[in-house]
């Protein structure tokens, strides 16, 4: 058995020539081999293999037949970790008996198993591939694969570049990566052909927009084991959303993928002590440049998809909209524009790769004793508490600029409970997450407001002849933000009234 370790990249099929003569120029690589690769993808009706992480193939390579089986799937983000099982077959039929892992075998080879395997979907791939040897000896394996994904009467195109570790430091791999990306837009892509094809086969061919997920944290992790759990999941949960956002423009998409990089911001500064340095900084400055970019398609999409349509319904009769809505519809179109470059661009590859080459290191020797996770979220949680404590205590005489700033506040006091909060008793976090989630929608809708009347001024300020419409607009707008505000006070005093979950140390040690 064979652990395969490779990183998938995302890269334009306008982009081959290119990256063909970048390994021609940069990669101490012998000269490539091109070879036709038909895959045949087998599973039960009821996907019992998918179910259990194991994939089995049939690969025709030239006039030779080889049979596959991959185990237990650890994608970081873009790195794919598989044990694999491969045996070359007489022809284009399964051979289960040749498989030679024996707990794998006997699966297969049940009655129930066997007599319903049938192919699900296929790929037809154009591989051109390099073998490189890096200056510290290790071996990496690099293909451009170009080609289709077919199932059930579907296909979709397939153009992405492998980087497999042959021999040697997994560093290596990143190593490269990074080389090529500084000037080729290349994505790291958590899917493999694999999941492609069982996307096809449930129809889900267009990538629909993906929402964060809960690392399980547990007590007896160190915080930088923690940590790495967290960046590893704001990663898969940015790259899970750059398909759609790029290929099918959708708004959700955009959403999702800013809120994924607000998240890793947050996540760096709740663990501030392990992630001071050069690196991180330059991280989250490229970080904090892709999120302003997405935030200006978003507020964008919120105005004209959410806000604008309800002030239009009420007050149509009133009020021609379309000029208005003509004018920030371009506006849009250039902000997406703008976002989509960035996306693409060799800026945002290498935050990428950076952080999947971090998330490979090992972890750090400890200097002196390791502080228990538990004790370790206690206080990076009051830290994120006190300051919003302080500004919410004063609500009232708050200016416009500071509320922006309470809902900050209470957004990264938000992420930092989401991200502990497999340490503590669920009724107890539930309850203050849900209070703390109810004070972020009224000071979201604030915000919103506040948001709308700016771009509103911005594209008022260009063209005169849309005052009418948008004077209507930005009293409406007004009227919300102070039906919002008559809420704020007790929904702020009902959070303030919550105990706060992390402040009974003993609470997660009675729990385990």
């Amino acid at each position: 058995m064979v652990l395969e370790t490779e990183l998938k990249l995302r890269l334009p099929p306008n982009r081959n020539a290119a990256f063909r003569r970048w390994m021609a120029q940069h990669a101490a690589a012998a000269a490539p081999v091109t070879e036709q690769l038909l895959s045949i993808y087998y599973d039960t009706p009821t996907l019992a293999l998918a179910q259990r992480d194991i994939g089995l193939r049939l690969r025709r390579v030239g006039d030779h037949w080889l049979q596959t089986v991959k185990l237990g799937e650890q994608a970081g983000a873009g790195l794919h970790q598989r044990q694999e099982l491969e045996a070359e077959v007489s022809g284009e039929a399964l051979e289960l008996e040749r498989i030679t892992d024996r707990k794998t075998r006997q699966l297969l080879t049940q009655e129930d198993v066997a007599s319903v395997l049938a192919p699900l979907f296929s790929t037809d791939i154009k591989r051109t591939r390099w073998i490189v040897r890096d200056p510290r000896g290790n071996i990496l394996e690099v293909c451009l694969d170009q080609g289709t994904i077919r199932a059930q009467g579907q296909s979709v195109k397939l153009n992405e570049v492998e980087i497999e570790l042959k021999q040697g430091h997994v560093q290596a791999v990143f190593d490269l990566a990074r080389q090529m990306a500084s000037t080729l837009p290349l994505i790291p892509d958590p899917q493999s052909k694999a999941e492609r094809g069982y996307a096809l086969c449930r129809n889900a061919a267009l990538p629909a927009a993906s929402k964060a997920r809960l690392p399980p944290l547990r007590g007896k992790q160190t915080p930088h084991r923690a940590l790495k759990m967290i960046v590893q999941e704001t990663l898969r949960h940015l790259q899970a959303n750059v398909p759609g956002l790029l290929d099918h423009d959708d708004m959700e998409c955009v959403h999702q993928a800013r809120v994924a990089l607000r998240r890793l911001r947050s996540a760096r500064k709740a663990f501030a002590p392990l992630t001071t340095g050069d690196e991180w900084q330059g991280i989250m400055t490229d970080v904090q440049w892709l999120a302003t970019l997405l935030g200006r398609v978003r507020d964008l999409d919120v105005f004209l998809g959410e806000t604008l349509p309800g002030i239009e319904a009420a007050l149509a009769p009133d009020a021609d909209f379309t000029p208005l809505k003509t004018a920030l519809h371009g506006q849009r179109e250039r902000c997406r524009r703008e976002a989509h470059a960035a996306v693409i661009s060799p800026r945002h590859d290498s935050v990428q790769l950076r952080l999947l080459a971090w998330l490979n290191q090992p972890a750090p020797r400890p200097k002196g004793k390791t502080v228990p996770l538990r004790d370790f979220a206690r206080r990076a949680l009051q830290q994120r508490w006190r300051p919003f404590a302080r500004l919410a205590r004063d609500w009232a005489s708050l200016s416009l600029e500071q509320r922006h700033e309470l809902r900050k506040r209470a957004k990264k006091l938000r992420y930092a409970a989401e991200f502990f909060s497999p340490l503590y008793p669920p009724k107890r976090v539930a309850r203050y997450l849900a209070r703390l989630q109810a004070l972020q929608q009224i000071l979201g809708e604030m915000n919103d407001s506040v948001a709308a009347q700016a771009l509103l001024g911005q594209t008022l300020a260009k063209d005169a002849a849309l005052q009418h419409a948008g004077g209507l607009v930005a009293g409406w707008l007004a009227h919300g933000a102070h039906q919002s505000e008559r809420q704020l006070p007790g929904v702020l005093k009902r959070l303030q009234n919550t105990p706060a979950f992390w402040r009974r140390p003993d609470a997660a040690k009675r729990r385990r």
